[in-house]
């Protein structure tokens, strides 16, 4: 699977200066989505103002993981494993009941996917072994001063490739030691995968 690099600051023309600079969380959402398949007729600019239009986005409080991870599923039919962080090394909860509640989790596959691979597996095992994971960083990754997504998109010889969605970063994409990516991996953040359609 090949992601196609895409910057959230492409958006502008659309939707303007200041939130194209907040929407990293679903943009690096339409690149696996592409990547995968869902979104092969649906241009970035429709799938950013549709998620706008729901509840996954508050002016206040802006993107929110879970919430978008629901809406995905129901507009588009994506499968989604989303958790939150728990520590910086990307490890999941065990209450399934209440990512379910919440849109971490919709479907038995999913549910099946998080339990065997995210409960008791750091989040470098889980990219390691073939899956990206949408991320969140701490505020101060690159020139971003709150929270910022990147897609973790694979991990060999100790080094993450790290697709960043915002072009003020630098390139879109990079490498990134292990150490560097825990340093910056936001506890209090959420980790996404999308699953191939069936």
């Amino acid at each position: 699977m090949t992601v196609n690099p895409l910057f959230q600051q492409s958006l502008e023309p659309t939707i303007g200066r200041t939130r194209a600079e907040s929407a990293c969380l679903p943009t690096c959402f339409y690149m696996l989505g592409r990547a995968y398949g869902y979104l092969q007729d649906v241009s970035i600019e429709t799938f950013i103002t549709s998620l706008e239009g729901g509840d996954s986005y508050t002016p206040g409080t802006g993107w929110i993981r879970p919430r978008m991870s629901a809406e995905l599923r129901r507009r588009y039919k994506m499968n989604i494993v989303s958790w939150k962080l728990r520590s910086a090394i990307g490890q999941g909860e065990d209450n399934v009941e209440r990512m379910v509640e919440a849109g971490y989790l919709g479907t038995q596959q999913e549910i099946a996917w998080y339990q065997k691979y995210v409960v008791d597996w750091p989040l470098d095992v889980v990219v390691a072994a073939g899956t990206p994971v949408i991320a969140t960083m701490a505020p101060g990754f690159g020139v971003n001063e709150s929270v910022h997504a990147v897609i973790l998109a694979s991990l060999s010889n100790d080094q993450y490739e790290v697709i960043d969605p915002d072009e003020r970063n630098g390139a879109a994409s990079r490498i990134y030691t292990i150490d560097q990516i825990h340093r910056v991996l936001s506890p209090l953040g959420a980790g996404s995968v999308i699953l191939p359609p069936r």
